[in-house]
């Protein structure tokens, strides 16, 4: 058999005050005090109503403004580490005064210059920054992908290359150190 309860003793906010209880039997003390609670001021209520409004919306129509112009990474895993670092970057603030880069400038390009900066400092077994941290986090996870589909082992420079292929592509045989031209070797000079 279940038992219904009235509509009006699931309420636990005073109309009076505006204060919420954790069940309705503390607003019936509330309500029987031998003191009543002060009503509520017209200037005390407008004074509340903005606070509860969410101040997240501003911030998230720039960053979605932001996403639409910028084009995403061929590779899935690569734009996978690019979104995360992004949300990471929005969610601390500690990384803002880090990297003086506000998520909505963070874009691919910059992505590929913290990554490049990140990979060419040498090992240390210290990480000295929370944001070296995550970049480290990202080359891990890039470098066991990309080790996986390789079949060997690509280093940090590897994977910087990698991203700068999926971002410059026109610059690729700077990066991978390819060129058209044939490398000349000299030839042996024979003594008679």
């Amino acid at each position: 058999m279940v038992r219904k309860s009235r509509s009006d003793k699931k309420d636990t906010t005073c109309k009076r005050c505006d204060k919420v209880y954790v069940n309705p039997n503390k607003l019936r003390e509330h309500l029987r005090r031998k003191n009543l609670c002060k009503p509520l001021s017209e200037i005390t209520a407008s004074i509340q109503v903005p606070i509860q409004v969410p101040i997240q919306a501003p911030i998230q129509e720039v960053i979605q403004k932001s996403a639409i112009n910028d084009t995403p990474f061929k590779n899935p895993k690569i734009e996978w580490i690019y979104q995360d670092i992004k949300r990471k970057l929005g969610i601390f603030k500690n990384l803002q005064q880090e990297t003086s880069c506000r998520p909505e400038n963070f874009d691919r390009k910059r992505f590929y210059l913290e990554m490049k900066k990140e990979g060419n400092r040498p090992y240390t077994s210290m990480i000295k920054s929370k944001w070296s941290s995550f970049l480290n986090s990202a080359f891990d996870y890039l470098q066991r992908d990309f080790d996986r589909k390789r079949g060997g082992y690509i280093d940090k420079k590897g994977v910087v290359a990698k991203i700068c292929k999926e971002i410059f592509p026109e610059r690729l045989s700077e990066v991978t150190g390819d060129t058209d031209t044939p490398v000349q070797t000299p030839e042996p000079k024979h003594s008679p």
